[in-house]
């Protein structure tokens, strides 16, 4: 919400935003409690981040998530998929969500493993654009993370 308003202020108001629960960012600090509690201890932040995903998307530990991985990944894809759909030829949807939800949509896009979503989730930065196109009923990755708008401010690009 706090993205769209800013977007607004910059570029203008938009027609009444429709709210998708499917495009929510996942409880990350579950993720992570669930890997202390497992007794990970990664060395750097880098590391406990890649494990703690590992750890939620293997499926292994389900019972350990109100919402397992392959939940998440499939609301997303959800989410998507019923963005998709509104939209007619010529038309343009905006959707405002995080970096877990972004690299979730891209993951599915590009047919990659967890661990690619995982990788792009570290290098997305807040207020990123990454486009959709859609065509003949299907989606496609056009671009991602987007950020030249931030070319003449670089102090306001933060990531993930």
């Amino acid at each position: 919400r706090e993205t769209l308003e800013g977007f607004q202020q910059g570029f203008g108001a938009l027609p009444a935003p429709t709210e998708d629960a499917g495009w929510n960012e996942f409880d990350h600090v579950e993720v992570i409690k669930a890997a202390v509690a497992a007794g990970m201890n990664p060395r750097t932040m880098e590391d406990f981040f890649t494990i703690a995903m590992g750890r939620w998307a293997s499926g292994d530990h389900d019972a350990d998530y109100a919402e397992p991985y392959a939940d998440f990944q499939a609301r997303v894809v959800a989410g998507l998929e019923r963005a998709r759909d509104a939209v007619g030829s010529g038309q343009t949807a905006l959707v405002f969500t995080s970096g877990g939800a972004i690299s979730a949509a891209c993951r599915h896009l590009l047919d990659m493993p967890p661990l690619g979503a995982f990788r792009i989730n570290r290098v997305l930065v807040n207020a990123g654009f990454t486009r959709v196109w859609v065509g003949g009923g299907r989606a496609s990755l056009a671009s991602m993370n987007v950020h030249s708008h931030f070319d003449d401010a670089p102090e306001l690009l933060t990531r993930r």
